[in-house]
Protein backbone atom coordinates (compact mmCIF):
# COMPACT_ATOMS: atom_id res chain seq x y z
CA UNK A 1 0.00 0.00 0.00
CA UNK A 2 1.38 3.02 -0.87
CA UNK A 3 1.00 4.75 2.85
CA UNK A 4 2.33 2.11 4.47
CA UNK A 5 5.84 2.82 2.09
CA UNK A 6 6.19 6.11 3.84
CA UNK A 7 8.90 6.87 6.35
CA UNK A 8 8.15 7.44 9.54
CA UNK A 9 9.20 11.40 9.22
CA UNK A 10 6.55 11.94 6.32
CA UNK A 11 3.30 10.80 8.01
CA UNK A 12 0.40 12.92 9.21
CA UNK A 13 0.89 13.09 12.76
CA UNK A 14 5.03 13.43 12.71
CA UNK A 15 5.11 16.33 10.04
CA UNK A 16 1.98 18.27 12.39
CA UNK A 17 4.62 17.92 15.45
CA UNK A 18 7.25 19.89 13.08
CA UNK A 19 4.44 21.97 11.58
CA UNK A 20 3.31 23.16 15.30
CA UNK A 21 7.23 23.72 16.39
CA UNK A 22 7.51 26.22 13.16
CA UNK A 23 4.03 27.34 13.96
CA UNK A 24 3.94 28.13 17.67
CA UNK A 25 7.17 29.99 17.28
CA UNK A 26 5.80 32.92 15.12
CA UNK A 27 2.31 32.78 16.85
CA UNK A 28 2.95 35.54 19.23
CA UNK A 29 4.42 37.79 16.76
CA UNK A 30 1.10 39.26 15.83
CA UNK A 31 -0.80 38.37 18.97
CA UNK A 32 -2.21 41.75 19.10
CA UNK A 33 -3.33 41.68 15.71
CA UNK A 34 -5.58 38.77 14.95
CA UNK A 35 -6.41 39.43 11.09
CA UNK A 36 -2.69 39.36 10.71
CA UNK A 37 -1.74 36.70 12.70
CA UNK A 38 -4.40 35.11 10.75
CA UNK A 39 -3.06 35.55 7.28
CA UNK A 40 0.82 35.09 8.66
CA UNK A 41 0.00 31.75 10.31
CA UNK A 42 -1.38 30.25 6.88
CA UNK A 43 1.21 31.75 4.73
CA UNK A 44 3.70 29.98 7.43
CA UNK A 45 2.21 26.92 6.83
CA UNK A 46 2.20 26.52 3.57
CA UNK A 47 5.54 27.35 3.14
CA UNK A 48 6.47 24.85 5.86
CA UNK A 49 4.25 21.76 4.17
CA UNK A 50 5.50 22.72 0.66
CA UNK A 51 8.90 22.10 2.31
CA UNK A 52 8.37 19.18 4.05
CA UNK A 53 6.42 17.77 0.73
CA UNK A 54 9.86 18.38 -1.63
CA UNK A 55 12.28 17.35 1.28
CA UNK A 56 10.16 13.70 1.23
CA UNK A 57 10.18 13.97 -2.54
CA UNK A 58 13.12 11.25 -2.87
CA UNK A 59 11.82 9.20 0.17
CA UNK A 60 8.09 9.57 -0.38
CA UNK A 61 5.73 6.72 -1.92
CA UNK A 62 4.92 9.65 -4.47
CA UNK A 63 3.19 12.58 -5.62
CA UNK A 64 -0.76 10.86 -5.11
CA UNK A 65 0.41 10.21 -1.22
CA UNK A 66 2.64 13.72 -0.63
CA UNK A 67 -0.82 15.74 -2.24
CA UNK A 68 -3.39 13.81 -0.01
CA UNK A 69 -0.75 14.54 3.39
CA UNK A 70 -0.85 18.06 1.95
CA UNK A 71 -4.44 18.20 1.98
CA UNK A 72 -5.49 16.94 5.63
CA UNK A 73 -2.70 19.89 7.01
CA UNK A 74 -4.06 22.35 5.05
CA UNK A 75 -7.93 21.42 5.22
CA UNK A 76 -7.91 19.92 8.50
CA UNK A 77 -4.76 20.55 10.80
CA UNK A 78 -4.44 24.23 10.08
CA UNK A 79 -8.47 25.58 10.56
CA UNK A 80 -7.91 23.93 14.02
CA UNK A 81 -4.75 25.27 15.25
CA UNK A 82 -5.63 28.62 13.79
CA UNK A 83 -9.00 29.09 15.92
CA UNK A 84 -7.19 27.58 18.83
CA UNK A 85 -4.02 30.02 17.89
CA UNK A 86 -6.24 33.20 17.99
CA UNK A 87 -7.69 32.12 20.74
CA UNK A 88 -4.61 31.63 22.81
CA UNK A 89 -3.01 34.83 21.54
CA UNK A 90 -6.76 36.99 22.88
CA UNK A 91 -6.53 35.54 26.29
CA UNK A 92 -2.68 35.83 26.23
CA UNK A 93 -3.05 40.06 25.44
CA UNK A 94 -5.79 40.42 27.61
CA UNK A 95 -3.83 39.18 30.18
CA UNK A 96 -5.59 36.11 30.94
CA UNK A 97 -8.18 38.00 31.70
CA UNK A 98 -7.09 38.87 35.05
CA UNK A 99 -8.97 42.10 36.63
CA UNK A 100 -6.33 45.07 35.48
CA UNK A 101 -4.83 42.17 33.07
CA UNK A 102 -2.48 41.60 36.10
CA UNK A 103 -0.90 44.70 36.85
CA UNK A 104 0.92 45.56 39.90
CA UNK A 105 -1.92 47.93 41.27
CA UNK A 106 -4.81 45.27 40.53
CA UNK A 107 -2.84 42.47 42.56
CA UNK A 108 -2.14 44.88 45.63
CA UNK A 109 -5.72 45.73 45.76
CA UNK A 110 -7.13 42.51 45.33
CA UNK A 111 -4.68 40.88 47.68
CA UNK A 112 -5.72 43.61 50.18
CA UNK A 113 -9.32 42.93 49.97
CA UNK A 114 -8.75 39.22 50.64
CA UNK A 115 -6.55 40.28 53.76
CA UNK A 116 -9.84 42.33 54.96
CA UNK A 117 -12.12 39.61 53.81
CA UNK A 118 -10.00 36.98 55.73
CA UNK A 119 -9.93 39.05 58.78
CA UNK A 120 -13.66 39.51 59.07
CA UNK A 121 -14.52 36.66 58.59
CA UNK A 122 -12.14 35.12 61.39
CA UNK A 123 -14.00 37.73 63.68
CA UNK A 124 -17.72 36.75 62.55
CA UNK A 125 -17.19 32.68 62.47
CA UNK A 126 -15.30 31.22 64.87
CA UNK A 127 -13.63 28.54 62.75
CA UNK A 128 -10.67 26.63 61.60
CA UNK A 129 -11.91 26.93 58.08
CA UNK A 130 -11.25 30.90 57.89
CA UNK A 131 -7.72 29.39 57.30
CA UNK A 132 -8.74 29.19 53.53
CA UNK A 133 -9.28 32.99 53.19
CA UNK A 134 -6.19 33.37 54.27
CA UNK A 135 -4.81 31.44 51.45
CA UNK A 136 -6.72 33.44 48.98
CA UNK A 137 -4.22 36.47 50.45
CA UNK A 138 -1.65 34.73 48.47
CA UNK A 139 -3.05 33.26 45.73
CA UNK A 140 -5.42 35.46 44.46
CA UNK A 141 -2.79 37.89 43.72
CA UNK A 142 -1.17 35.29 41.28
CA UNK A 143 -4.32 34.64 39.59
CA UNK A 144 -2.49 35.63 36.23
CA UNK A 145 0.22 32.93 36.71
CA UNK A 146 -2.67 30.36 37.82
CA UNK A 147 -4.92 31.20 34.98
CA UNK A 148 -1.53 31.04 32.35
CA UNK A 149 -1.04 27.86 33.53
CA UNK A 150 -4.89 26.36 33.34
CA UNK A 151 -5.03 28.03 29.87
CA UNK A 152 -1.63 26.89 28.87
CA UNK A 153 -2.68 23.65 30.11
CA UNK A 154 -5.97 23.73 28.18
CA UNK A 155 -4.19 24.59 24.92
CA UNK A 156 -1.08 21.77 24.45
CA UNK A 157 -3.77 19.10 25.49
CA UNK A 158 -5.97 20.74 22.30
CA UNK A 159 -3.19 20.64 20.26
CA UNK A 160 -1.89 16.95 20.89
CA UNK A 161 -5.71 16.25 19.87
CA UNK A 162 -5.05 17.28 16.81
CA UNK A 163 -1.78 15.43 16.75
CA UNK A 164 -4.00 12.17 17.63
CA UNK A 165 -6.65 12.81 15.12
CA UNK A 166 -4.29 13.01 12.84
CA UNK A 167 -2.64 9.60 13.75
CA UNK A 168 -6.02 8.50 13.40
CA UNK A 169 -6.28 9.44 10.02
CA UNK A 170 -3.12 8.24 8.90
CA UNK A 171 -4.26 4.69 10.29
CA UNK A 172 -7.37 5.43 7.72
CA UNK A 173 -4.81 6.47 5.06
CA UNK A 174 -2.31 3.30 5.35
CA UNK A 175 -5.66 0.89 4.91
CA UNK A 176 -7.84 2.69 2.68
CA UNK A 177 -5.19 3.93 0.20
CA UNK A 178 -4.38 0.41 -1.17
CA UNK A 179 -7.88 -0.28 -1.64
CA UNK A 180 -8.34 3.13 -3.55
CA UNK A 181 -5.50 2.15 -5.91
CA UNK A 182 -6.54 -1.33 -6.35
CA UNK A 183 -9.80 0.09 -7.25
CA UNK A 184 -8.84 2.40 -10.00
CA UNK A 185 -6.30 0.03 -11.59
CA UNK A 186 -9.49 -2.49 -11.43
CA UNK A 187 -11.80 0.51 -13.05
CA UNK A 188 -8.94 1.30 -15.40
CA UNK A 189 -8.40 -2.97 -16.69
CA UNK A 190 -12.15 -3.48 -16.83
CA UNK A 191 -12.46 -0.22 -18.89
CA UNK A 192 -10.29 -1.53 -21.22
CA UNK A 193 -10.96 -5.11 -21.52
CA UNK A 194 -14.60 -3.30 -22.48
CA UNK A 195 -13.37 -1.30 -25.22
CA UNK A 196 -11.22 -4.00 -26.41
CA UNK A 197 -14.19 -6.44 -26.45
CA UNK A 198 -15.94 -3.74 -28.57
CA UNK A 199 -13.41 -3.64 -31.12
CA UNK A 200 -13.59 -7.05 -31.60
CA UNK A 201 -16.82 -7.61 -32.21
CA UNK A 202 -16.57 -4.98 -33.93
CA UNK A 203 -14.02 -6.50 -36.46
CA UNK A 204 -15.48 -10.03 -36.22
CA UNK A 205 -19.20 -8.51 -37.28
CA UNK A 206 -20.42 -10.83 -40.13
CA UNK A 207 -20.79 -8.21 -42.98
CA UNK A 208 -24.13 -8.31 -44.17
CA UNK A 209 -25.01 -8.82 -48.28
CA UNK A 210 -25.11 -6.66 -50.71
CA UNK A 211 -28.01 -4.40 -50.99
CA UNK A 212 -28.91 -5.19 -47.12
CA UNK A 213 -29.25 -2.62 -44.57
CA UNK A 214 -27.18 -3.34 -41.52
CA UNK A 215 -30.23 -3.79 -38.70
Amino acid sequence: MLAAMAPTSFRLDTLAVRLLAQLEAHRRTWRADPERASLELTKIAEEQVGAMVAEQADLGPGPRYAAAVAERLHHTFMPRYERLALEQNALEEAGWKSWRGGDPIGRIVSGLVMLLLAVALTRLVRNPAVVVAYMGVVLVPLGPEIRALWHGWQYRRALQSIVDDLGNIQEELDRIDEVDLDSELARDSLSDTREASEADEVVHRPRPPQGERTP
